[in-house]
């Protein structure tokens, strides 16, 4: 008999909105809206539930914590605080992204305290350092801090509460038992103050020797912001690319022990007629002779721009290039300190040929669709497999499929 499944719920289904909609939309491009939506695809992603879990979790933590460096940026909203001030909070709309944090109204404020009502009519402490911490806004007009009608977002934990069970169990008109209630959650412990980071980022992790995608965290959270910046935004990749500067360089016969002075770098460019001078994030420090390697290390501007400069750009933007991190980088020398602009997948697809021994991997979301009827559509892994099929197996070894990735690097680069 035909039976129903109950669809996929919990902290990992719920992690998985960015890289679900990116799979949506290139099958949309694929197979059409229609077939998608109603022609009983079988898809099998490429996901890790885990793994993006984790993903998403690392990226909001960084980003929270980043964010709580530069200050509060005041409540939500204000509310008068009376009788009614639980129900009035209930109305009370939180930005996008607020997750399982809550609305809270500021009853109470002390110089080592707070007290923080709920919409459930309970009442929850705020620590001493949560109010500190909240002393950071000021605002342009009138007082700074944490006020007492403030409505501010609240971090905290519910536990169940303990409730007697009734002495027989409750039943409905037609003397039907009836389902047990819903549990009690009320608030334990002390409550931490939040607010929805401004700033945003993204995180990818892949298969470097297959590309597949295993995690992809776009942003923050889906319902602050649908933009995936891992596929849909364009940044200027900075340090992170002077490794393939350095890679580059290796193709042309330096090493690592090659060494080569660091010391302030003066560049003209004849098509603008401007002059080009790079520091070190340590401004105004020069370390003089030191080895490719070292220079790498401490991410050395200096060292990066003239290491580019002696091989010419022609061969990093050609590297690049073939690594897949960009479709066409112009051999600008501020290129060699990444202010090309790209994907995030593009510059996590050339990291992947440092790993891999030097092979072009295209990153992909799909290891199989198929029709209704089990009929294979596609295929990420087209290679044949020789004696995959064999009726039998007597101990013999398993078959080694072809490798048809693309060299574009020296496996020992």
């Amino acid at each position: 008999p035909l039976t129903t499944t109950k669809r996929l719920r919990g902290p990992e289904y719920a992690a998985t909105t960015y890289f679900v909609q990116e799979l949506r939309r290139d099958l949309e491009k694929t197979y059409g809206e229609d077939t998608l939506k109603q022609g009983g695809l079988s898809i099998r992603s490429t996901i890790d539930t885990r793994l993006q879990l984790a993903a998403q979790t690392a990226l909001q933590n960084g980003l929270i914590a980043y964010d709580r460096r530069h200050g509060w940026r005041g409540p939500v909203t204000t509310l008068e605080v009376n009788e009614n001030s639980a129900e009035a909070l209930k109305a009370v709309k939180l930005p996008g992204g607020y997750g399982t944090w809550e609305a809270a109204l500021v009853t109470k404020v002390g110089s080592n305290s707070a007290e923080l009502l709920l919409t459930d009519g309970n009442t929850i402490k705020l620590p001493g350092e949560e109010v500190k911490w909240a002393a950071t806004f000021k605002p342009e007009k009138g007082k700074g801090g944490l006020l007492v009608g403030q409505v501010v977002i609240a971090e905290f934990k519910r536990q169940e509460k303990k409730v007697e069970a009734p002495a027989e169990p409750a039943v409905d008109e037609n003397g039907e038992p009836l389902p047990p209630p819903e549990p009690i959650m009320v608030p334990v412990g002390n409550a931490t103050l939040r607010q929805v980071p401004e700033v945003d980022g993204s995180i990818v992790a892949l298969d470097p020797h297959t590309g597949r995608v295993l995690a992809m965290q776009g942003g923050y959270s889906f319902f602050k912001s649908q933009l995936n910046r891992v596929t849909q935004s364009r940044r200027q990749p900075g340090s992170s690319f002077k490794p393939f500067v350095y890679a580059a360089a290796l193709e042309k016969g330096y090493t690592p022990a090659t060494k080569q002075l660091d010391a302030p770098f003066v560049s003209y460019d004849v098509s603008t007629q401007k002059y080009w001078a790079p520091k070190n994030y340590t401004a105004g420090q020069s370390y003089g002779n030191v080895t490719l390697r070292v220079a790498l290390e401490k991410s050395l501007n200096q060292v990066t721009a003239r290491v580019a400069q002696d091989i010419g750009m022609e061969a990093v933007s050609d590297l690049a290039e073939r690594l897949g991190v960009y479709d066409k980088l112009p051999p600008y020398a501020a290129m060699s300190l990444g202010a090309g602009d790209t994907e995030l997948i593009n510059l996590v697809r050339g990291y992947a040929a440092f790993v891999n021994g030097g092979k072009k991997v295209t990153p992909t979301l799909l290891d199989r669709v198929q029709d209704r009827y089990g009929r294979t559509l596609y295929r990420n892994d087209k290679r044949a497999c020789e004696g995959c099929q064999a009726a039998d197996w007597n101990g013999e070894e398993p078959p080694v499929l072809p490798d048809n990735r693309e060299q574009v690097l020296d496996p020992i680069i």
